[in-house]
């Protein structure tokens, strides 16, 4: 096998690498920590500036020194000048509490026009994000998604998510 062969079945083995996740019925099927943070994240929903899409996005932090940090996305006309509430939650738990680690993390939405049956989960440059404070802190962490059908999609390892993520 040529060394280009090699990288190609590199390549290929990763990309078809499962995410490993639960689906949890319910919040209620949390356990008391998890449903009590993601709770916060839902009733944080409201703080949500999304005029242009509709699409309210919020997001808690759980930090290794217990500190709950929430944040929502920030939309703008300008398009690229808004914010997911991903990494508006991540940075700032991280400028406020740089020595901290991620315990968990909590997302929660709500649109109008979704199904029931549409999954939500955080866009590629959240899990970007997500990647750096990993590398940065050197601990992975589980990510809970309260999807649209009320059901919570758990993965135990936010790293999964981005298999080629960038890093030095």
């Amino acid at each position: 096998m040529s060394k280009f062969e090699a990288k190609i079945f590199y390549f290929i083995a990763m990309k078809n690498k499962p995410v490993k996740f639960v689906i949890h019925d319910s919040v209620e099927a949390l356990d008391e920590i998890d449903k009590k943070y993601l709770q916060q994240t839902m009733q944080y929903l409201n703080h949500a500036y999304a005029p242009y899409s509709n699409f309210l996005v919020a997001a808690g932090v759980l930090l290794s020194n217990e500190e709950f940090i929430l944040g929502t996305n920030q939309e703008n006309i300008a398009y690229p000048s808004g914010l997911c509430a991903e990494r508006v939650a991540l940075f700032f738990s991280n400028s406020k509490f740089p020595d901290a680690s991620i315990k968990a993390m909590y997302l929660a939405s709500s649109k109008i026009d979704c199904q029931s049956n549409d999954y939500f989960s955080p866009c590629g440059s959240c899990r970007q994000v997500m990647i750096e404070f990993i590398h940065l802190h050197k601990s992975d962490f589980p990510l809970y998604i309260l999807q649209y059908n009320q059901t919570v999609m758990e993965i135990p390892h936010a790293s999964d998510l981005l298999p080629f993520s960038f890093s030095f």
